[in-house]
């Protein structure tokens, strides 16, 4: 065989580190069931584990909170929750797409943190009530990340990604080593990550973390 047939050879046995079935069906798992709480969190008042047929009293009266942005924040979740597990890693999440609170919310829920913050809130069918009361509801917490949120440390609106990234005093800037995953609106995408690349590339700035900018279609 020629010497230039080795490279194809070589591409064509090599073995790929592909996830397991295994691991890919409890993180497809974990994704249904982060999808499941953040529009339990939008739509019902009532019937949280829906044990009775919905009915139109189970659902709010005003619905707040964009659902077109939720599943995707939440497959982002799951997978930086794999890669920080995999590596040992000490990550930010920069939250972008308005009022996505419920994916935030959700995960933080799901992985047990938010009952350590709140008890009240607790992980089981009454917790899971409160839950999804209190979600952009008189007394409760904001249709979007806010602070009332576990390990949320900044508030800003659709253009988190330029402003969290441009700011000295917010998110990813004082975190000296740690990359950050930071997730934006369609419309924002190309300032953002540009701003993203920009920011960790400045002079000055070589101890800080690697930005991962991430789009949403929205």
């Amino acid at each position: 065989m020629a010497n230039a047939d080795v490279p194809l050879l070589e591409a064509l046995t090599m073995k790929t580190t592909t996830l397991t079935p295994e691991l890919l069906h409890r993180m497809d798992a974990y994704w249904r069931a982060a999808n499941y709480l953040s529009v339990g969190q939008i739509y019902l008042y009532d019937n949280p584990l829906l044990k009775r047929p919905l009915t139109l009293a189970d659902v709010k009266h005003m619905l707040l909170g964009h659902w077109g942005t939720t599943p995707g924040q939440n497959f982002i979740y799951v997978h930086l929750n794999r890669v920080i597990k995999k590596y040992d890693l000490d990550m930010i999440y920069v939250s972008g797409p308005g009022h996505g609170g419920p994916a935030v919310v959700g995960n933080t829920y799901l992985e047990g943190t938010y009952s350590e913050i709140y008890p009240n809130i607790s992980q089981d069918e009454a917790g899971l009530q409160k839950l999804f009361l209190q979600f952009s509801f008189p007394g409760g917490i904001p249709s979007h990340a806010s602070p009332e949120c576990p390990g949320s440390i900044h508030e800003v609106a659709n253009w988190v990604i330029r402003s969290a990234i441009r700011s000295e005093r917010c998110s990813i800037i004082p975190i000296s080593s740690s990359p950050a995953s930071s997730v934006t609106a369609r419309r924002d995408r190309t300032a953002g990550h540009g701003v993203a690349f920009q920011q960790v590339s400045r002079p000055g700035h070589r101890r800080r973390g690697p930005a991962n900018p991430a789009s949403q279609r929205l």
